[in-house]
């Protein structure tokens, strides 16, 4: 492993006397050429690098294979080999130090990169985008060789776009530290839950759903009179596979919040592990959302969801968070689509509507709630939090109307349309608000809302369109 230390030397003055020559340090006659890479200074500290001919064809062939992996958004730099720096060279106190990001003692070092060479290439490229700490060494050294490769798969994913400040949020240190905290049972069990979102991610499909007809210009892309943008909605979100590992990064803010005992955390790990992508969704952020003591009901609830209907509460709840169902289209009376890229339900928002499920669960159970869900899955996401804050103060107050075995049905015929009418409302306010910001409105006269059919192709819902005298 020294050989990885001496191989790349890079040489640093710090004094250097009158009468020292390069030629001095050059290897002796019976080892290959070697030239430096800059020419010496006498003047100015300096590094002098030595490479033979065989150094520079592997330092080329290396650079080829790193160009053709991905991009890793997020980290800084890589960490290919550590510096070995020698100061007072040509005087009697010639000193050598060693730097390999925080790591400082050779030994260390050593077995850092020791620790790298445990994984497959592509793997062991993600960890060089990791700083070399102690914290790092111990965890690398903890894991078994499936798990360190999917720890690596894992990390590089821990920078996620914060649309606020307009940056990114690298998460990946805080992450090393809690892993080093964990049990090797709830380790084990993290390092797989998290490696099966992230393969969730990757493989779920985030087209987006079919315009509504007449939108469509000759190159078959939308061409909508005008476009509004929710200051909290960020195209970076939706760019750079920001959406692929949002749900990772969900998880890892959620065991990062320290919220869950390790019995909890491998309960819901198991969940996790037998549910589908929109199911676990819901159940992260729900998890990651709630307060401490609604937990009880929120594993009791957990526990009895059949998770193989893709109509359950937590697949309700995923819409909350899914920018196709943000993205809204309103027509003109002259049929001229306008179209309104919302933001995301807040966290409050979605506070408010997870202490209403869990307190329908609490009050009449989840056969209840899935009749519920079965009339208004298909509501607009944002409606929801309304519709089930009305639906629990209905219960509470006047709770003899849910006797019948149609009070349900009832109650949605008598009140979903107000609540999606308040809905559009606000849709096409945001709309008229933006219009008139522009250096030269236009015409949204008789604006009205167009509901897509998201499981019919190109089909929409004329039925379902719902104007408003603006």
């Amino acid at each position: 492993m020294i050989g990885k230390l001496t191989r790349h030397l890079q040489v640093s003055q710090e004094q250097i006397s009158s009468n020292l020559t390069l030629k001095e340090h050059l290897p002796s006659q019976n080892k290959p050429n070697r030239v430096p890479a800059q020419t010496l200074n006498p003047q100015q500290d300096y590094f002098v690098k030595f490479e033979s001919a065989e150094d520079k064809a592997q330092r080329e062939a290396n650079l080829e294979a790193t160009l053709s992996r991905p991009i890793i958004f997020g980290f800084s730099k890589t960490y290919v080999r550590p510096q070995v720096t020698l100061s007072g060279l040509g005087t009697e106190q010639l000193n050598k130090s060693y730097q390999f990001g925080e790591l400082t003692n050779e030994a260390d070092i050593e077995d850092f990169l020791a620790q790298g060479d445990r994984l497959p290439p592509d793997q062991r490229h993600k960890f060089q985008h990791l700083k070399p700490t102690q914290e790092l060494l111990e965890l690398s050294k903890k894991l078994s060789d499936e798990d360190f490769a999917k720890f690596a798969d894992i990390i590089v994913n821990m920078a996620e776009f914060n649309p606020k400040t307009g940056r990114f949020n690298n998460i990946s240190e805080d992450l090393i530290d809690k892993f080093n905290s964990m049990s090797e049972e709830t380790l084990s069990s993290t390092l797989h839950t998290m490696s099966h979102i992230l393969e969730q991610g990757q493989a779920h499909d985030f087209s987006p759903y079919s315009s509504p007809a007449g939108i469509w210009d000759a190159k078959g892309q939308e061409d909508a009179l005008l476009n509004r943008y929710d200051k909290d909605h960020h195209i970076f979100s939706r760019s750079f596979g920001m959406q692929e590992r949002a749900n990772l990064n969900r998880y890892a803010n959620l065991i990062l919040d320290n919220k869950l005992t390790d019995e909890q955390l491998l309960e819901l790990n198991a969940h996790i592990d037998e549910s589908d992508y929109e199911t676990n969704v819901g159940i992260i952020d729900m998890a990651k959302t709630i307060k401490p003591y609604q937990q009880d009901s929120f594993f009791a609830m957990l526990s009895e969801v059949d998770k193989s209907n893709n109509q359950n509460v937590f697949t309700l709840v995923s819409k909350q968070l899914d920018w196709r169902e943000h993205k809204h289209y309103l027509q003109t009376d002259s049929e001229e689509y306008v179209i309104n890229h919302d933001a995301l339900t807040s966290e409050r928002e979605r506070q408010d509507l997870y202490s209403n499920l869990l307190n329908a669960f609490d009050q009449v159970g989840l056969g209840w709630m899935n009749e519920v869900i079965e009339f208004t899955f298909d509501t607009p996401a944002k409606s929801q939090p309304a519709i089930w804050h009305e639906l629990i103060k209905d219960l509470e107050e006047t709770p003899e109307d849910f006797i019948r075995s149609d009070s349900i049905e009832s109650w949605v015929n008598s009140n979903i349309d107000s609540l999606v009418h308040s809905f559009i409302e606000q849709q096409i306010k945001d709309m008229h608000k933006y219009n008139e910001t522009l250096d030269m409105p236009f015409n949204l006269s008789g604006l009205n809302y167009v509901a897509i059919d998201k499981n019919e192709g190109d089909e929409y819902m004329s039925t379902s369109n719902v104007a408003l005298n603006q």
